[in-house]
């Protein structure tokens, strides 16, 4: 398989984003939508519901009152704030039936995302950019090409990453070589195959190379590289310097990164994690 297409053909046959991210797209599409209708449609998805209401009133998503009700959740949240923030958990239950090698490779892999999320939002809140969790959603997404990957070549994306490592070689290109793409590409066409707003694919797409990404969302692709940068740690690609901190503010975001690491990281896997 050398491109992106014919791998996301073989993977849909095992994986497929729940069905109910569809619905919620067509309801916010509806310009008569009601916030009835999405507590209709989430509350019949138990899982999905104790997690709106568990974000409504975690302390790391920042909402000051605390909810009770679905209802009072969503209100809270807003319906954009729904979606972004329903996009973690979501995609951590559509590979959550896939046989892994084992089960703590696939939670350090969700714990990394987390930690990329919660670079980027700081990342984003230190370059006042306005107040939005698709920075959050967007961290967390960075690698979702590598979860494709390891569903559906685990051998050959392991033994890259090793290769990665013994080479001092970052993996994307070793990805290029052998694959044809690499996983930030394969991650954005996996993303518009699941019809997710452009903005995601997009910035995914040239996290690493922000410079070849549209003026439009050149700095959210900044933002995204910069925290892939505080949170990798293999270190194999060295660090270029982007238009957004200097050296001194790099070192006191990634100190706030790390701190709000320590702090959230478990309530937030726990909070996206489908229950068993």
């Amino acid at each position: 398989m050398n491109t992106t297409r014919e791998f996301i053909s073989v993977l849909t046959e095992k994986i497929s984003l729940p069905d109910i991210y569809r619905q919620i797209r067509v309801l916010m599409d509806n310009p008569n939508v009601k916030i009835e209708d999405f507590d209709k449609l989430i509350r019949a998805d138990t899982q999905l519901a104790g997690s709106v209401i568990r974000i409504a009133n975690s302390e790391f998503f920042g909402f000051d009152r605390k909810v009770e009700v679905l209802y009072d959740a969503i209100s809270l949240l807003g319906v954009g704030q729904l979606h972004d923030l329903l996009l973690g958990s979501l995609c951590m239950r559509t590979f959550a039936n896939v046989h892994w090698q084992t089960t703590d490779y696939i939670n350090d892999f969700w714990r990394q995302a987390i930690r990329r999320g919660i670079a980027a939002r700081n990342v984003s809140r230190f370059c006042r950019m306005p107040p939005s969790n698709q920075y959050f959603t967007v961290g967390f997404l960075l690698e979702i090409g590598h979860a494709a990957m390891f569903v559906n070549a685990p051998e050959l994306a392991f033994k890259f990453f090793q290769e990665s490592q013994q080479k001092q070689c970052p993996v994307d290109i070793i990805e290029r070589v052998n694959f044809g793409f690499d996983y930030c590409r394969l991650g954005a066409d996996l993303l518009r195959h699941w019809h997710l707003p452009q903005f995601y694919p997009q910035v995914i797409q040239h996290h690493l190379y922000p410079e070849r990404a549209v003026p439009s969302i050149r700095k959210e692709t900044e933002i995204a590289y910069l925290a892939h940068v505080f949170c990798n740690p293999s270190g194999t690609e060295g660090h270029r310097r982007t238009g957004l901190l200097d050296k001194h503010q790099e070192l006191l975001v990634k100190q706030k990164v790390n701190q709000e690491i320590i702090d959230h990281e478990n309530d937030v896997f726990a909070m996206l994690s489908p229950s068993k």
